[in-house]
């Protein structure tokens, strides 16, 4: 690409964007949601919402006091947990549980250790306060993996098996490679997934204010599908963007035209851009107002007739 061109591409993406900040300031309420959507909820997503589990408040209830229950404790520990100390009454735990001074509290049952070594299953509870969903099922999943790995643990022990006859078991070895957000840093997650969730909000926009007004609405995203329900359905009236993913939209236009059926262009772009045989076709500039865009409707749509 040589210089003169890329100078022709600055200067067009410099008109483009002065000519969308101007349509854009038509509404200055729109201007106020897009620039909200697109700076403040995608940094409070990204800075707001964690999706890994750190320092949550845990207390004990350990009514065995053994080397087993004292072992299944002490694997609740940093980074992840942070035990608060033991209680020793059920009541005392549910009290503050409602009350959010801890997040979570580890019921340890009698025998715990006796029950173990003779080959009995023993249930541990673990109560959980789930008022913060994301926290909550979070401690429980990382309270699973660690009475799982315990009970393993515990079980090889049992069977008096060294490092060397554990190394010779076969084992299914899981590696995985992480391709995008390879650090697996919250933040850059969350943030293009609410920044993903915003565009597909706005791309909704005018499917919504069609439903609003009581229509029935059948979408297409790419113009060789809209073209095919053009020469298919049973429509009262079109709603077309002029550019369709990078396409123009005149082949649609025209599948209508052939059948009848009346159609309005969406635009941000002057009627001068609209090609002369379809100059004459109703024009919507976009940003509009839900009254703009029922107003035209009702203008444009053919009435039924009476039988």
């Amino acid at each position: 690409m040589n210089r003169q061109a890329v100078l022709l591409w600055c200067d067009r993406v410099i008109a483009m964007t002065i000519k969308e900040l101007k349509q854009l300031l038509r509404d200055p309420v729109l201007l106020l949601i897009i620039g909200y959507f697109f700076t403040a909820d995608v940094y409070i997503a990204g800075s707001g919402i964690n999706l890994n589990l750190r320092h949550a408040s845990l207390m004990v209830i350990d009514r065995d006091h053994s080397a087993a229950s004292r072992e299944l404790i002490y694997r609740f520990r940093q980074p992840y947990f942070d035990l608060q100390g033991e209680i020793f009454a059920k009541n005392s735990a549910e009290d503050l549980l409602n009350k959010g001074q801890i997040l979570a509290v580890l019921d340890i049952p009698e025998n715990f250790q006796s029950l173990l070594m003779q080959g009995h299953p023993v249930a541990v509870q673990f109560q959980v306060d789930t008022s913060n969903t994301v926290l909550g099922t979070l401690a429980t999943s990382y309270a699973t993996e660690i009475t799982a790995g315990f009970g393993q643990d515990f079980v090889l022990k049992r069977l008096g098996l060294n490092t060397e006859q554990m190394t010779a078991l076969p084992i299914i070895e899981n590696r995985h490679r992480v391709l995008y957000n390879p650090n697996q840093v919250d933040g850059w997650f969350m943030s293009v997934s609410e920044l993903l969730t915003v565009t597909t909000m706005l791309s909704m926009m005018l499917e919504d204010a069609l439903s609003i007004l009581g229509c029935s609405v059948i979408k297409a995203s790419r113009v060789p599908e809209g073209t095919a329900l053009a020469n298919s359905s049973e429509a009262d009236i079109a709603v077309l963007d002029v550019n369709v993913a990078g396409q123009h939209v005149y082949p649609v236009a025209a599948a209508l035209r052939r059948r009848g059926i009346p159609f309005i262009f969406v635009t941000a772009y002057v009627r001068d851009g609209i090609p002369p045989d379809y100059a004459s076709e109703p024009l919507l500039h976009k940003p509009f107002r839900l009254a703009e865009l029922e107003g035209l409707l009702r203008r444009t749509v053919k009435p039924v007739p009476a039988r």
